[in-house]
């Protein structure tokens, strides 16, 4: 009787010691998670405020295209991707309309051209879908992209403010064309 009794009680030992050897090492896993995603958090959280590219690229990889470790022709800074290619800002002239304060930005994975429109001849220009091809400095081109100029006024002025999920900040320069009213309908 004795000896069934030491074997019952050994076994109970075991899977005593057993059972809490489990939840030991499940408290360590937890606990090595919770640590690993604070870390991760943290790192997250310095990047975007630091102006770290490293947090910024992994919040852009979910919300668009934008790759802000790449700068030709652009800077990054606090999280915002800016061109700064002399080209692409000079004035532009597309019939009668003059683009001037061009600027290509990105943030939270949206590229942003905004340009102030002044419409130098004598009639009111009512308004119009234009395609902008951006181009390498080689002349090759890099994205097109299809803004709507608002109506302007006859020798008045008004903004272009386009945006698009692609990346279009690392542009050399621009050309602009107006879409013929045939081709919108």
């Amino acid at each position: 009787m004795e000896k069934k009794s030491n074997a019952t009680k050994k076994r109970k030992k075991v899977k005593f010691n057993l059972r809490n050897i489990i939840i030991v090492l499940a408290i360590i896993i937890v606990i090595v998670l919770v640590v690993v995603l604070i870390n991760r958090n943290k790192k997250n959280n310095e990047g975007e405020t630091q102006g770290d590219t490293a947090g910024v690229e992994q919040q852009d990889q979910n919300a668009g295209l934008i790759d802000m470790t790449a700068t030709d022709n652009a800077k990054v800074e606090n999280g915002v991707k800016t061109n700064t290619s002399s080209d692409l800002a000079k004035e532009k002239t597309v019939e009668d309309l003059t683009l001037s304060d061009i600027q290509l930005m990105a943030e939270n994975g949206i590229s942003n051209f905004t340009a102030t429109v002044k419409n130098n001849a004598n009639t009111d220009f009512a308004g119009g879908v234009a395609t902008i091809v951006f181009t390498n400095q080689d002349g090759s081109t890099y994205a097109e992209f299809d803004v709507y100029i608002p109506e302007v006024k006859a020798g008045e002025t008004n903004t272009i403010n386009a945006s698009t999920t692609a990346d279009i900040i690392n542009a050399y320069d621009f050309t602009i064309e107006m879409q013929s009213e045939t081709a919108e309908e």
